[in-house]
């Protein structure tokens, strides 16, 4: 859940230091949809709900930096209140939408803001130049009493993952900077400016430059587009059937899944069969395949059915589409026992 690592402050005061402490939330250690609120000691969280990779997570275009579980905005933007206040918070973040992150000090003013790079980085349909777990911070010598964290208003458009925090007082513990593709681009837009500059000493945009101007802006615009309709439809996401078989009187007490999904948006290779325990904690038993020469979005999982008890088995299928942070579930099924057992 959080993990320590020792940063020094050199204080000018001759030849002694203070050693202070840079904490990291992984947010391991949660069960998946957990409600995140004072759980971690310092932190209170407001908005927040804990997604774990392959069962309500869709991990394929929300990858989490580290382990399985991110945290997700749930219902409106993500607040963190520290206690105490800190200097500088920074996390890594994958957006479906426009992001902000503030901080905002204990007599609640403004001391920090930063947007994200992108319209949206998500993995598989991010726009051009983009990768998920975008490295943002923001940092003040004043104290941060709380941050902010804003992409949707209704919620369900970014990640969370490894969020980092100094004591206040200390020198931030990490400079966010851009991808190396918007490194590119900001150098060629200096070159550009650069040039024009030394041409038009009097003012006025030389043809070429304003042709320049527009073939970026088309260009960017376009890819935009491209990423945004990818794997979209008009169609919610959704699982269309899903029927489970027992083999009567087996020994080994085998059982076969089949789900059918027709989505455009599906996730080919994301189709997980959950199993729900006793007290509503899930884990992947498996995944499911799809004949891909047939083509018709069938997808099938034969597993071994360990079931001690009769009709204690609940199962559900967790499938992912493009541009969902959620993955769609369908509704838990609870297994009957086969006879012979």
């Amino acid at each position: 859940m959080r993990r320590v690592a020792l940063t020094r402050a050199l204080l000018c005061c001759g030849v002694f230091c203070i050693s202070a402490v840079a904490t990291t939330v992984n947010f391991e250690g949660f069960v998946d949809s957990t409600i995140l609120t004072n759980q971690i000691a310092g932190l209170t969280f407001t908005n927040a709900i804990i997604l774990s990779r392959g069962i309500s997570l869709n991990e394929f275009e929300f990858p989490p930096k580290s382990g399985d579980n991110v945290v997700s905005d749930n219902g409106g933007p993500i607040s963190i209140v520290f206690n105490p206040a800190v200097g500088d918070f920074n996390g890594f973040f994958t957006y479906s939408v426009p992001f902000n992150l503030r901080a905002v000090s204990p007599t609640n003013v403004q001391v920090g803001s930063v947007n994200s790079t992108f319209s949206n980085n998500m993995a598989l349909s991010g726009v051009a130049g983009s990768a998920p777990n975008q490295n943002l911070a923001v940092s003040s010598p004043a104290t941060i009493a709380n941050v902010i964290m804003t992409g949707d208003p209704a919620g369900s458009s970014f990640t969370l993952d490894d969020a980092t925090f100094n004591p206040a007082g200390l020198p931030p513990g990490t400079i966010p900077i851009l991808s190396g593709p918007m490194m590119l681009v900001f150098a060629l837009l200096l070159a550009i400016v650069g040039a024009w500059a030394a041409r038009n000493r009097l003012g006025g945009i030389p043809g070429n430059f304003a042709a320049i101007l527009v073939f970026l802006a088309l260009g960017g615009g376009a890819a935009w587009l491209s990423a945004q309709s990818r794997g979209r439809s008009s169609v919610p996401p959704r699982i269309d059937s899903v029927n489970f078989s027992r083999t009567s009187g087996a020994v080994n007490r085998t059982a076969t899944v089949t789900a059918r999904i027709t989505h455009p948006g599906r996730i080919p290779q994301s189709v997980n069969l959950i199993r729900l325990d006793g007290s509503g904690s899930a884990s992947v038993v498996g995944t499911l395949h799809e004949d891909r020469a047939a083509g018709d979005g069938v997808y099938t999982l034969q597993f071994e059915d360990g079931d001690s008890q009769p009709g204690m088995s609940q199962m559900r299928i967790s499938a992912a589409f493009h541009g969902q942070i959620r993955r769609v579930m369908s509704p838990p099924v609870r297994l009957v026992a086969a006879e012979g057992r």
